[in-house]
C-alpha cells in the first residue's frame, strides 16, 4: 500500500497546492460559521482534525494542511472582519504515524507560529504519533458528541482505511465535517484497495480511466445506508497522467454551500475540476470556453425546471438539496424560477433557494 514516504522531502505540485488552497479557504469559511453559531447553539468548541499531517511542509518551505491551518485560523483572530467572532476554544489534533514527522512538525510550529499561539490560549494543540486506524477510533467518540463542531482532513494516505463502516460512523455526528483526498490510480493499483471500495458498490471498469473514478465513489458513499442524510460534493485535480480528487461530506445544507461556492470559484466553467471531465469537451482555455459554460449551465438549469415539474416540492430545502445534487450554483437556479413565476406555474416569495431557509412553494392549479 502506498505510503507518504518521501513525499514532503519533494516540492508541493501545483495540483496539491490547489488542493491545500481550496482546504485552507473552506476553514475560513467554515470556522466563521461555527463561530458565529447564537448563543443558543449547543456546540462550545470546534476541532480540527489532520490524520496525516505530517512534517507540515514541503522541501521548498511551503505551508502543508497542518501550518496551512494554524496560519488561516490566526489571521481569522486579527482580521476586522472576524476577530469579533473569538470566543470558542479551537483544538487542533495532528496525528501520524512516524514519530519523526510528528517531532518536525512540533518544530516547525514552535519556530514559525510560536510566539502568536502564546498570545491566543483559546488555541490549543495536540501531537500524536499514530495511523489512521488507532487515531480515528480513539476520537470518534469526541467527534460525536453534540457540543462540539468538527473538521476532518484525511489525505490520500488514508484511502486503505476509509471504508464504509467509518462513513456510517460519521454520518451519526453532530455538526462534522470531512475532505477526503484520494489518488484515483491508487483504486487500480492496489487489490486491497479495490477490494475496498467494490464492497462500497464502486465496480471497476478500464483500469487506465482514472476521470471518473472518484465521482463513482461519490455515488458509492450517496447510497450508502447513512444514519442521517449527508451532502456530497468533489473536486478533481489532474497532475500529470493520474487525477486526483477532493470528496467533501457534511450533514449541514450550510456546510455544501460553503464548498460548493469554493469549487465554482476554482473551476467558473463546471464547478467540477481544474480539467474537463468530458473528454468531448475544449480545453478550459480554448477560445469556445464560453459558449460551453453556457450550455453547460442551461443544461443544469433544464434538469432543475424537469424536477420542479415532475416532482412539485413544495418546501426551498427540497429544491436546495436538488441544487447541490446536480452542484449548480443557487444563482443559476434563478432564472428558472423567475420564468416558473411568471408562467404562473408556482409561487414562492425567494429568488433562488438558500441553504439555511425553508420557505414555502405553492403551485397555481
Amino acid at each position: 500500500m502506498s505510503s507518504n514516504t518521501g513525499f514532503h522531502n519533494r516540492a508541493f505540485d501545483a495540483g496539491t497546492l490547489q488542493k491545500l488552497n481550496i482546504y485552507a479557504s473552506y476553514l475560513k469559511s467554515a470556522v466563521a460559521v461555527f463561530l458565529n453559531l447564537p448563543p443558543t447553539s449547543p456546540v462550545k468548541s470546534i476541532n480540527i482534525y489532520d490524520f496525516f499531517a505530517g512534517p507540515g511542509m514541503d522541501a521548498l518551505g511551503r505551508y502543508g494542511s497542518p501550518l496551512l491551518a494554524i496560519k488561516t485560523i490566526l489571521e481569522m483572530a486579527t482580521a476586522p472582519q472576524t476577530k469579533h467572532l473569538w470566543g470558542k476554544p479551537i483544538y487542533f489534533h495532528f496525528f501520524d504515524r512516524k514519530e519523526k514527522s510528528i517531532n518536525s512538525l512540533q518544530k516547525n510550529i514552535k519556530d514559525i507560529f510560536g510566539d502568536s499561539l502564546s498570545s491566543h490560549p483559546h488555541i490549543k494543540i495536540e501531537f500524536k504519533t499514530s495511523d489512521f486506524e488507532t487515531s480515528f477510533n480513539d476520537h470518534i467518540e469526541e467527534i460525536r458528541k453534540t457540543n462540539t463542531a468538527n473538521i476532518l482532513f484525511i489525505d490520500q494516505f488514508g484511502m486503505a482505511h476509509f471504508d464504509m463502516e467509518k462513513l456510517i460512523s460519521l454520518s451519526k455526528c453532530y455538526y462534522t465535517d470531512c475532505m477526503v483526498f484520494m489518488a484515483s490510480s491508487s483504486l487500480h493499483r492496489f487489490k486491497e484497495l479495490q477490494n475496498r471500495f467494490s464492497d462500497m458498490g464502486y465496480k471497476f471498469k478500464n483500469p487506465k480511466d482514472y476521470r471518473h473514478v472518484h465521482t463513482q465513489i461519490l455515488k458509492a458513499f450517496r447510497e450508502a445506508p447513512l444514519e442521517k442524510k449527508l451532502f456530497f460534493g468533489s473536486f478533481a485535480f489532474k497532475k500529470k497522467t493520474n487525477i486526483y480528487g477532493l470528496i467533501y461530506f457534511s450533514g449541514s445544507r450550510r456546510g455544501i454551500d460553503q464548498f460548493l461556492r469554493l469549487c465554482w470559484k476554482e473551476d467558473p466553467v463546471e464547478g467540477l475540476a481544474n480539467f474537463f471531465l468530458h473528454e468531448d469537451q475544449p480545453n478550459k482555455d480554448s477560445q469556445l470556453l464560453f459558449a460551453f459554460k453556457k450550455t453547460h449551465i442551461e443544461n443544469l438549469q433544464e434538469q432543475f425546471k424537469l424536477f420542479i415539474l415532475e416532482n412539485h416540492p413544495i418546501s426551498e430545502s427540497a429544491l436546495y438539496d436538488k441544487c447541490c445534487d446536480l452542484w449548480m450554483l443557487p444563482e443559476h437556479c434563478e432564472p428558472v424560477l423567475k420564468k416558473l413565476k411568471d408562467n404562473k406555474i408556482l409561487q414562492c416569495s425567494f429568488r433562488r433557494p438558500q441553504p439555511n431557509q425553508d420557505r414555502e412553494i405553492t403551485y397555481f392549479s
